[in-house]
C-alpha cells in the first residue's frame, strides 16, 4: 500500500531502504522480552539505522505507507473522533490531510492496540510515522489544550469576580434605595 495523496509521501529513497528480515524481527522480540523494552525500540536499536530510515524500512517490510514529519505536522487532528486522551493512551491519531482522513501510529507490534486502531479507522488508511514525531505532535496539542484550559479557568475566575462585584454593587444599591424609602415621610 503506497500513499495515495500527493502530500503524503516520505522524504526518503525507498530503493535505499534496508529491509528488515524475519530473523531481525525475531531477535528484536527476544531482546524485548529479555529487557522489557518494546519490540519497536529493540528492532530500531538492532537495525542501527537513523530513525527516518528505520521507519522507512519498517514500513516497507510490513507494507505500511510512511507519513513524513512535515506532512504529520501540517495535518489537522480529528479529536472529535478520537479524543486527545485516547490518542495519548493509544499512541494513535486520526488526521485530516489534503482532504483525506487517515490514521497515524508508530508501533505495529502491539496487537491489542492494532485491534483498537482498526475499529477507529472506519476505512481510513493507516500510516506509519516515527515514534518521536508522533509523541512530539501529540505533546504539542496537549500543551495547547492545557493552555486553553488554563485560559478558560482564568476567564471563569474573572467572571466570578465580576459577578461578585456586580452582586455587591447591586446589594449596596438596593440597600441605599431601601434606606431612602424608609426615611421618607409617609
Amino acid at each position: 500500500m503506497q500513499p495515495s495523496s500527493p502530500g503524503l509521501h516520505a522524504t526518503f529513497d525507498a530503493a535505499a531502504c534496508v529491509p528488515l528480515g524475519r530473523e531481525q524481527m525475531a531477535q528484536a522480540r527476544a531482546r524485548a522480552e529479555e529487557t522489557g523494552e518494546r519490540v519497536l525500540q529493540a528492532l530500531e536499536a538492532l537495525s542501527g539505522q537513523p530513525a527516518a530510515a528505520f521507519v522507512a524500512s519498517l514500513g516497507a517490510s510490513l507494507h505500511y505507507p510512511v507519513l513524513d514529519t512535515q506532512a504529520l505536522f501540517a495535518a489537522t487532528p480529528l479529536f472529535e473522533r478520537v479524543s486527545l486522551a485516547q490518542c495519548l493512551k493509544r499512541e494513535f491519531i486520526l488526521l485530516q490531510h489534503a482532504g483525506q482522513t487517515l490514521g497515524v501510529f508508530a508501533d505495529p507490534f502491539d496487537n491489542a492496540r492494532l485491534a483498537w486502531i482498526d475499529e477507529c479507522l472506519q476505512g481510513a488508511p493507516l500510516y506509519l510515522v516515527q515514534a518521536a514525531d508522533l509523541a512530539a505532535f501529540l505533546a504539542r496539542h496537549e500543551e495547547s489544550f492545557h493552555a486553553v484550559d488554563s485560559l478558560d479557568n482564568e476567564v471563569e475566575g474573572l467572571e466570578a469576580e465580576t459577578l461578585q462585584s456586580l452582586s455587591l454593587a447591586s446589594i449596596s444599591e438596593d440597600q441605599s434605595r431601601v434606606s431612602s424609602w424608609s426615611t421618607r415621610p409617609l
